[in-house]
């Protein structure tokens, strides 16, 4: 039995999918996505699609080809400097198989239930597959639970307190904090998570040229010890107001404790910022 498929709807329908697994994968995760990464993987997907259709090897070689393709596209997507290492790109794909999993059960039994109601041209005559509008119904539905979901996730995230222990040259110094879901800064460095706080809460551990350094006297910045020079950090900061610069530097160690969490240490900059009724800002994958 010979069935007809067009190259062009096979396409544009995974192309489509996997754009929307891994916009869901973003907000879920509360990752910063690259437009052009997003939409080069989504590219790979449904060019992987087409050429899938000529793969005539056993069925354990197809499989191995889906999930060596899927981990690819996912590595196009999220990766790249700053992306925080292995770790959260495993994260970010492992998110990304369940959603596509997910999403392919959502798409079946949507077809099934709006088939037993009745609703004619489900499949385009002669064809085997979804129907154009019925995906386009699907991908808006999606980009609604994707929009809905990501608020509701920011919303609760930004109500969980916690604190932040930073130890620096053996001196340590404990502030009351806030999970930021909008806090994406990233440092340029190496590419840790950055943590916002208010330089009134650290002086006890820094030195006062460190201190100065930090507060913007850039004259300070040649005279610090080589040992504490290789610690400043300057990161590109944006806001709703325009774009800045943020001074900060890297610590021995940082311990997050969030409230029904476990303590644990993160990889993090601490960034000098000037807040509002409380002493840092936590961005929500260290939680």
């Amino acid at each position: 039995m010979e069935v007809e498929v067009y190259a062009d709807l096979l396409f544009l329908i995974n192309a489509g999918m996997d754009g929307l697994c891994f916009c869901l994968t973003g907000k879920l995760l509360h990752r910063k996505l690259s437009l052009w990464r997003v939409t080069a993987g989504s590219v790979l997907g449904g060019l992987y699609a087409v050429l899938s259709l000529f793969l005539n090897t056993g069925q354990a070689v197809v499989l191995a080809a889906d999930l060596a393709i899927c981990v690819f596209i996912c590595l196009v997507a999220f990766g790249g400097k700053g992306n925080g290492g292995w770790k959260r790109m495993l994260s970010a794909t492992g998110v990304y198989f369940l959603l596509s999993m997910v999403m392919g059960g959502v798409m079946t039994a949507l077809y099934h239930l709006l088939n037993r109601a009745g609703i004619p041209a489900l499949l385009p005559e002669g064809e085997d597959g979804l129907s154009a509008w019925l995906f386009l119904l699907l991908t808006v539905v999606g980009g609604i639970i994707s929009l809905c979901g990501g608020r509701v996730f920011r919303r609760s995230a930004t109500r969980v307190p916690c604190t932040v222990s930073i130890t620096l040259d053996g001196r340590t110094t404990t502030l009351e904090g806030m999970v930021d879901t909008g806090n994406l800064l990233r440092d340029p460095v190496g590419g840790r998570t950055v943590i916002c706080a208010e330089g009134d809460g650290l002086t006890n551990i820094l030195s006062s040229e460190m201190a100065r350094a930090l507060g913007g006297d850039t004259a300070c910045l040649s005279s610090l010890p080589l040992a504490e020079g290789r610690r400043i950090r300057i990161i590109p900061a944006g806001t709703a107001t325009g774009s800045g610069l943020l001074y900060g530097f890297l610590p021995d160690t940082v311990t997050v404790a969030a409230e029904g969490k476990t303590p644990h240490q993160v990889d993090a900059v601490i960034a000098i910022a000037t807040l509002e009724n409380v002493q840092a800002l936590v961005p929500y994958e260290l939680i």
